[in-house]
């Protein structure tokens, strides 16, 4: 390493710009210069440890100023050298940076149009079959899911009639990454490019197929801290395609680790999951008054005001999402009856977290009571949407039953 060379020194937490001002080799002990502004100017790294994960030669300037769309491509290829261009391409809006067959994303938290409009997603669609189906030499489109997704499909067609044609899409990142959306994505792409037809079967399957994402985020994602509509489960999807055609067939979702204890219990600026408060803010009169909710407000529930937060941070209406999801479950096939069974045990359990026990006064461990007139008033109400005997339903409330074996005691 020699003096004058650009370098990113790690100082603190964060890696800074700085140019080698000393480096003795036989001690191995570099003195850095800091060319941007911090609260020091030098910084001096000693041991081969030390110099090796803190100290990194830079990308050429052009790399640097202008970022590049592949980090497979930067000359030095290291933490700071990725996350400066990430950063470089951000401030651009380019949100997407491929790193070989990987795709890099970063949440940009905000709408940008331009990057999924329907003029897009034909500009990827006609890029892959010239590229796959006609055998053209074309430069590459820019970083985009829409190329992981078309990839996957050409991949996969090509492969219908020869070998193991079946893919699959990792999505993957921590909370607020934007996982939901990502996935939301890339099931409208592959929507879109399988769609050899305009038949009226081919656009309802397809409709059924992306409609079910407002069903699953409805009763499955929650407000978070870090992210308005965080998935609170993991989901397994399959697209199936027609193996002559390649169109759109169907899909199945497998879900699994849901979140359960967040139905009873929420940190501070966090939500229920949005079915809840959907139904409050969206559902008919009627509807209300027939699941008991006509005079209640959100902040009357146990299960929705014990964390202080109640409204969504994204511009995005409790009551516009409601009809969304009555529209998804009526595209899915869901009958009328069944909507609003499925809401009764909504409305049942916004009702169940409102009852209250005391213990019982023998110190009996394994019986209680329930402490006020009202708590009765509400096992009602819960045993009628639920269609229980109340007084069977108070008995189980009440009272522990532990399996011992075989035998319950």
């Amino acid at each position: 390493m020699e003096v004058g060379t650009e370098v990113w020194v790690l100082h603190g937490t964060r890696w800074h710009l700085a140019v080698v001002d000393a480096y003795e080799v036989e001690n191995v002990v570099v003195t850095c210069r800091l060319t941007t502004p911090n609260e020091v100017d030098r910084v001096t790294l000693r041991g081969a440890t030390d110099v090796a994960t803190h100290v990194h030669v830079c990308n050429p300037l052009a790399q640097r100023v202008d970022g590049v769309e592949d980090l497979t491509t930067l000359v030095h290829l290291h933490e700071p050298a990725i996350l400066h261009t990430l950063q470089v391409r951000f401030a651009k809006q380019d949100i997407y940076t491929s790193t070989g067959t990987i795709l890099v994303a970063v949440n940009p938290f905000q709408t940008l149009p331009r990057l999924y409009d329907d003029a897009t997603v034909q500009q990827y669609i006609d890029h892959g079959y010239r590229q796959s189906v006609r055998g053209e030499k074309l430069r590459p489109l820019p970083p985009h899911v829409f190329s992981v997704a078309d990839k996957a499909y050409r991949d996969m067609t090509s492969l219908l009639n020869n070998g193991n044609p079946n893919q699959s899409i990792l999505v993957s990142g921590e909370s607020g990454a934007g996982k939901t959306e990502t996935t939301k994505i890339l099931m409208t792409y592959l929507a879109a490019v399988s769609s050899s037809t305009d038949a009226d079967d081919t656009c309802a399957i397809r409709q059924r197929v992306l409609e079910s994402n407002p069903i699953l985020e409805a009763f499955g994602n929650a407000k978070t801290t870090r992210n308005n509509n965080s998935s609170r489960f993991g989901k397994f999807i399959r697209l199936g395609f027609d193996a002559a055609t390649g169109g759109l067939q169907g899909a199945s979702i497998s879900t699994y680790l849901l979140e359960r204890v967040r139905l009873v219990s929420q940190a501070k600026g966090e939500r229920n999951y949005h079915i809840f408060y959907e139904l409050l803010r969206g559902a008919s009169a009627a509807l209300r008054h027939t699941f008991h909710l006509s005079s209640s407000p959100v902040h009357s529930f146990q299960y929705l005001n014990q964390s202080g937060c109640v409204d969504r941070e994204d511009n995005v209406d409790d009551g516009d999402q409601f009809g969304k999801t009555l529209r998804a479950m009526t595209t899915l096939d869901i009958s009328s009856h069944d909507q609003t069974s499925v809401l009764q045990l909504v409305a049942a359990v916004l009702h169940l977290g409102n009852v209250s026990f005391v213990s019982h006064p023998d110190g009996h461990a394994a019986v209680s009571s329930l402490a006020t007139n009202e708590c009765d008033d509400v096992v009602q109400i819960v045993s009628k949407l639920l269609g229980l005997d109340v007084a069977a339903m108070e008995t189980s409330m009440t009272t522990r039953r532990i399996k011992a074996g075989l035998d319950h005691v």
